[in-house]
């Protein structure tokens, strides 16, 4: 999963905000781990694509809970949109316009 928003100047260059997710759900012991990490992406069309991180974003971790694999699915996207209110929330309130970007 990933959702990328924003606009802001970088000394790499224009960058937006990145959020990724990545889930597994282990079906023998009905773990689900949901690997959440947010950067900065550089959108320079001439240069190739980097991720770079920011003091303000908040640190890359990994969520684990137990869910019967039918719920699996949901409960990665609720993890998932739980990190992306997280990181919207710790955006600078200055310097960076602010829109969804769906890819």
């Amino acid at each position: 999963m990933s959702e990328s928003f924003g606009h802001l100047d970088h000394p790499a260059g224009p960058c937006e905000i990145h959020i990724t997710g990545e889930a597994v759900h282990d079906e023998s012991s009905g773990i689900l781990t949901v690997g959440l990490d947010a950067r900065l992406r550089t959108l320079d069309l001439l240069r190739k694509e980097r991720l770079l991180p920011a003091d303000w974003l908040p640190k890359a971790h990994q969520e684990m809970e137990r869910v019967p694999v039918e719920e699996a699915s949901d409960a990665a996207r609720e993890i998932f949109q739980s990190w992306v209110r997280r990181v919207r929330d710790s955006a600078p309130t200055s310097g960076i316009a602010i829109h969804t970007v769906h890819p």
